[in-house]
């Protein structure tokens, strides 16, 4: 063994001797730990203690007596603390389309050391696409869709086998025939069986019965059409010039024996534009019931829809009902019966390649630790879209061994955060299985823990314990009590006191004697349990807010408990258009734009509210940008035109007329060409850097010819330019 572990050994056995703990005790801990037997037996043979506190007999006597009170009454233990490693997959929803080339920043739900990454989504085949992973400026090539395997993943074509289509129709045929020969064998053992009954059973009189009539129904059954040429995957999903088909044929009709009084209503909705279009199949005078024209004369045959025919899109739902109408207008009798409506969905898609879990080179990562990456995306030529980012973290926590004489460990500990809403008490479970049923048992929660509920399994039924005691650093008092009056003090005992020194020492024997003084709130169960279940509250992450500007404004999100995945909302300083609304990250000198959901909550087509998600805490801070404000992309003809944005840093600011847009000539106008704007003024705030009636403006102005040219406001007082 090293020296250093000797020493570092040598310190842990003294130290735990000094408060007097037995050589058994320590021994266990160590070997538990996997420290060879005669290692620790020479350990604890060099660093045994010499007696020099024979000369303090008398205080040594009271403390061994007390000590050995305690011992007896709650039996201790001793409790080490284990650093425990343990890699979490988790898959998040992101919902990415990318046609071109750009880089988009990942928000990880869950930081830690990122070991793996795998994207699930679709390609379209007309091109190809690349993923990289930047971090620490190096990048990690995570996706390459060259490297997709067509013939394991989900190619979606609008090609159909015909050799299935074959052998689909020589099944039918084998099957039809295996049909006929039972049926021939089903007739001759019904004869037999005739005759062996009227071999066996005498003759009785008959018996007049009264026989129910069977009321009619319909038992609809919506089934993507199978055997035909068309979605020949029957799964409702097809090219963007492919075929769905459905069919109604195998519903079930109950004494209903006339079927050319039956009609099928039809309807389409597009999940895009939410619009509706209804189609009937079958009986013309059951489709003009439903004020619908008859568009087929069977109510059975197969629906087929294509992209864009009746108003379909890209996502469709397809619902189908059958009618039975039948009524006589000269003798007023009418029976109308109708099914239950079913429904499956129609998917087109242009030809994609899907793939779940996808990656190439890089799958596994070694340990990258970063709260955001960002996602660089090379396209050439083709529409990606990730569903999903399958990543695993490396989570490392710590995990209380309690080894004692007489008392089982825990088997199984976990600790749950809801959850957590800013403004709000965040909830959280703990839960813990003990190896055995034991009492007097004591549990940690955190010191800021309020609202406590305990609760016991037993056969699987939750009762709630309410012998439970609570006790802090400073008091002790009952469960209920201290949830109605969280921070009532019972028994006050001074922290710097005698009697708080000596009994610092016992801190934590009850069930389970803790190695240093704890802040914690310790819950105290007399009773016998096995299962425990606790639920608390901690204190509400916290958002204040600082408006910088009349566009800006800072969040910062605070608390302390430590939390993860904290929803955070705010509320814009002012209404605007979605895409002028960005939020900013504010992490090591650095703004990473975030994903917020935006909400226009009075439906003036302009946003008000916006929501994130704060990673994890203590400090997070972030920034809200209107970046650009009062567009109008159609000026009124001969009015004034006033285009409000913001602007962050020093550089040139060049505002030019785009498209087939022109400006007037300064000051000369010619009357020969056409003049689509006239620059009227440009102000900072309140400062005016141009205005063309007071020929003010900064001496920093320039007008940019059509030649790439400058000139400053002062040259063009008596000249006619074209400007750029």
């Amino acid at each position: 063994m090293k020296p250093s572990l000797d020493k570092k050994l040598g310190k842990y056995i003294e130290k735990h001797l000094n408060r007097g703990h037995s050589k058994e005790a320590i021994a266990k801990v160590l070997l538990n730990h996997g420290y060879d037997g005669k290692y620790v037996k020479q350990l604890l043979t060099k660093h045994a203690l010499p007696h020099p506190a024979l000369n303090l007999l008398p205080v040594i006597a009271i403390f061994l007596i007390m000590f050995g009170f305690a011992w007896f009454v709650f039996q201790p233990g001793i409790v080490s603390y284990v650093t425990v490693e343990q890699t979490t997959a988790y898959n998040q929803t992101v919902h990415l389309s990318i046609d071109r080339n750009t880089e988009r920043t990942w928000l990880p739900e869950h930081v830690g050391p990122l070991t793996s990454i795998a994207l699930t989504g679709s390609i379209s085949t007309s091109g190809t696409a690349r993923i990289y992973l930047e971090y620490n400026n190096l990048t990690y090539l995570i996706f390459n869709s060259a490297m997709l395997n067509a013939s394991n993943s989900n190619l979606i074509t609008g090609y159909v086998v015909l050799e299935n289509l074959t052998d689909s129709n020589n099944n039918e045929n084998l099957t039809n025939a295996q049909s006929n020969n039972e049926s021939e064998e089903l007739n001759e053992s019904s004869d037999n069986e005739n005759i062996n009954q009227s071999e066996s059973i005498p003759q009785t009189q008959p018996v007049n019965e009264s026989v129910e009539p069977i009321s009619k129904s319909i038992n609809i059954n919506l089934i993507y059409n199978s055997g035909s040429a068309w979605d020949a995957n029957d799964d409702g999903k097809e090219p963007l010039d492919g075929v769905i088909d459905l069919t109604v044929n195998n519903s079930e009709l109950t004494a209903i024996t006339d079927e050319t009084s039956l009609c099928t209503r039809w309807t389409v909705k597009s999940l895009e534009t939410l619009s509706e279009q209804n189609i009937c199949n079958g009986n013309e005078e059951c489709c003009n019931f439903l004020n619908l024209n008859q568009l087929g004369t069977e109510w059975n045959e197969p629906f087929l829809l294509t992209y864009q025919k009746y108003n379909s899109t890209e996502n469709n739902e397809i619902s189908a009902q059958i009618i039975y109408y039948n009524v006589n207008l000269t003798s007023l009798e009418a029976e109308i019966i109708n099914s239950e409506k079913a429904t499956l969905s129609a998917k087109f898609k242009s030809d994609v390649i899907e793939f779940t879990n996808a990656c190439h080179e890089n799958c596994l990562l070694n340990n990258l630790n970063a709260s955001s990456y960002k996602l660089i995306f090379e396209i050439d030529n083709a529409q990606l879209n990730i569903d999903t980012i399958k990543y695993s973290i490396l989570e490392r926590f710590i995990v209380n061994e309690t080894l004692e004489e007489n008392l089982t460990n825990i088997l199984e500990e976990k600790t749950i955060q809801y959850q957590a809403v800013i403004n709000k008490p965040v909830k959280w479970k703990k839960t813990i299985k003990l190896n055995e049923t034991q009492s007097n048992i004591t549990i940690e929660l955190p010191k800021e823990a309020t609202n406590i509920n305990v609760t016991k399994k037993v056969e699987n039924e939750s009762i709630e314990i309410e012998n439970v005691r609570v006790k802090t650093r400073d008091y002790e008092t009952s469960v209920n009590i201290y949830n109605a009056i969280t921070g009532n003090v019972v028994v006050t005992i001074e922290p710097d006191s005698f009697l708080s020194k000596l009994l610092s020492s016992f801190r934590g024997i009850t069930g389970y004697a803790v190695l240093e003084p704890s802040n914690a709130t310790e819950l105290l169960i007399e009773e016998a349990v096995k299962d425990i279940e606790i639920e608390y509250e901690t204190e509400a992450p916290r958002a204040t807010e600082q408006n910088i500007t009349e566009n800006k404004k800072r969040i910062t999100v605070t608390s302390n408990v430590h939390y993860e995945n904290i929803l955070t909302f705010t509320e814009l300083p002012k209404e605007a258009p979605s895409e002028a609304v960005k939020l900013y990250w504010l992490i090591n000198n650095s703004r990473i734009e975030v994903n917020i959901d935006k909400y226009d909550t009075n439906e003036n087509n302009l946003v008000d509210y916006i929501e994130w998600v704060t990673p994890y805490l203590s400090n997070q801070t972030y920034e809200l940008e209107i970046t650009v404000l009062d567009v109008q992309s159609y000026p009124t003809v001969g009015s004034t035109w006033t285009v409000r944005f913001n602007t962050t840093g020093a550089s040139n600011l060049t505002i030019t007329a785009v498209g087939d847009t022109t400006y007037s000539e300064m000051f000369d106008d010619n009357a020969l060409t056409e003049d689509d704007l006239e620059l009227k003024e440009l102000k900072c705030g309140d400062e005016v850097i141009f205005n063309k009636d007071n020929l003010n403006a900064s001496d920093n102005l320039y007008f940019i010819l059509e030649d790439n040219s400058k000139v400053k406001l002062y040259e063009t007082y008596t000249q006619s330019y074209r400007e750029f």
